[in-house]
């Protein structure tokens, strides 16, 4: 992306295709692990949270996934005449496999996010006037929305989490993630009434956080030494309002170019994102680090590359 002269749209649809196979090949790698160890004997929790994904996090999983949804989407509006019968077939199935695999990987962030990537799309083509695609897109949130309900598992974890957030005290020894987030977000704030305009530090999060954590008896949070689990407050805590600042406006600068262009693509990695911000620190982590900064660069700089009105 530094010598960026020779990029051409066909270039941006090779990385956009390479992305989308590496997909697969990683959902296809995951099922296959999971299929042997089932057959080894194991039991049926092997295909779905965290015994399935065995490359990240289910939460970054989920992610890489949804904007491979969001590549397929843009594919379909851009060049949904051009497609032979065959192709438009090809495409909705991977589309259809692709919700399946982000409900089995019962991320909670990840199956809404892809809920509400489908419900921006289809506004999207509302707006474009495409009549014709906004059924197809309507039929995957159909899907999504069905398919959800016959995978228990993925269920359970929604309901579960919904019953120990509605409770009137929150359990500090819960061990249910939506609980302990709440716990740690919390935690956070609390911090932040002594430090809200400059944080603590980069180097002093962690030790806040632990220190409160110990203050409030949420004993995993100690255990396994846990960040904010929300990229805005890790920052905030970090570097104060200057940081969250700029981080909102990495994110909302771009977001209101894309929007203006109809660039599809970019605003909604940009809304999955930050989506994703709000559940987890993702530029605490490798996976989301590397992501987000290739990705955003690579997408600023191919914005007149990508199709933006499906010309």
């Amino acid at each position: 992306t530094i010598d960026h002269q020779w990029m051409d749209k066909a270039f941006v649809q090779r990385l956009f295709n390479l992305f989308i196979a590496g997909t697969i090949l990683s959902c296809l790698l995951c099922i296959g692990i999971a299929l042997n160890k089932y057959i080894g004997g194991a039991d049926f929790t092997v295909f779905y949270y965290k015994e399935l994904s065995i490359f990240h996090h289910p939460s970054y999983m989920a992610m890489y996934i949804n904007f491979a949804v969001v590549i397929i989407l843009y594919k379909l509006v851009s060049r949904w005449n051009s497609y032979s019968p065959g192709w438009k077939v090809s495409w909705l199935a991977l589309l259809i496999f692709f919700n399946v695999f982000i409900i089995t990987l019962a991320s909670k962030a990840g199956i809404i996010s892809l809920g509400l990537v489908y419900l921006i799309a289809v506004s999207y083509v509302i707006a474009r006037k495409k009549f014709s695609l906004s059924w197809v897109i309507g039929l995957m949130l159909a899907a999504l929305a069905f398919l959800y309900m016959f995978f228990p598992y993925s269920y359970n974890r929604m309901t579960v989490a919904r019953a120990a957030v509605e409770q009137e005290e929150l359990d500090k020894e819960s061990t249910e993630g939506s609980v302990l987030r709440m716990l740690i977000w919390q935690s956070s704030f609390e911090i932040l009434e002594d430090h809200f305009l400059f944080g603590v530090g980069t180097g002093d999060v962690a030790n806040a956080l632990m220190e409160k954590y110990e203050e409030k008896g949420i004993t995993l949070g100690v255990e396994q030494r846990l960040n904010a689990h929300n990229q805005f407050l890790q920052i905030w805590l970090a570097i104060g309002i200057p940081g969250l600042i700029t981080l909102l406006l990495m994110l909302l600068l771009p977001a209101w170019q894309a929007f203006r262009r109809y660039n599809l693509v970019y605003f909604l990695f940009l809304f999955i994102m930050a989506f994703n911000f709000i559940f987890e620190s993702m530029l605490e982590a490798q996976s989301g680090v590397v992501f987000y900064a290739f990705f955003n660069m690579f997408l600023f700089i191919a914005k007149d590359k990508v199709e933006s009105s499906g010309s």
